[in-house]
């Protein structure tokens, strides 16, 4: 359980993918891992609420499978398991660890390095699942990998990518967590 590890170990691992992001960077050349080649203030605020826009569609579209297909109910249930109980502020603060750290790694660094189909392989293996009726969850992580990819190469840029990871995780991990509690019979926390 994510919970059971606490938010400072779960930072400290996402620190540790940034900075493998950037030793990656280096010794690929890649010049830089962000890319905000000369955007505007108004552009970057584009990019960005673009990508929440998307993350919020991507995460209600799986709210609606949940609804409708047994097989992602299931999911969700095995992934309330995995998250466990966390607060809104955790939640939070790992959504944006982990989609800046993942983005960064996989489209920031490894994608200019090796490719969109390399980034993209490793994105999926990098959410293989500790249980294997989690592999909807993988599909779903490495089919949404790619449409990362391509949008960081449409954009030149993680910002789109950071945004819509982030604001997926969000919502999700938020969600799985008040799905813990409650499964464990506790009110959930205000924060």
């Amino acid at each position: 359980m994510i919970a059971q590890y606490g938010i400072h170990r779960v930072a400290f691992f996402y620190a540790g993918i940034y900075l493998l992001a950037v030793v990656v960077a280096r010794l690929a050349d890649v010049p830089n891992i962000i890319t905000l080649h000369d955007l505007t203030p108004p552009e970057i605020l584009l990019r960005l609420g673009a990508g929440v826009a998307a993350g919020g569609m991507l995460a209600a579209a799986w709210l609606a499978a949940a609804r409708f297909s047994p097989t992602a109910r299931r999911v969700d249930a095995l992934l309330v398991g995995v998250v466990g109980p966390i607060g809104g502020s955790d939640a939070l603060i790992l959504a944006l660890l982990s989609g800046l750290a993942e983005e960064v790694l996989f489209r920031g660094a490894i994608q200019p390095a090796a490719g969109l189909g390399t980034a993209s392989v490793l994105f999926t293996l990098a959410h293989l699942p500790p249980h294997r009726d989690l592999w909807p969850w993988t599909i779903s992580a490495g089919v949404m990998g790619l449409g990362f990819g391509l949008a960081t190469l449409a954009t030149q840029d993680v910002l789109f990518a950071v945004a819509t990871h982030t604001t997926i995780n969000a919502i999700n991990l938020r969600r799985l967590g008040l799905l813990a509690l409650e499964h464990e019979g506790h009110t959930h926390p205000g924060g």
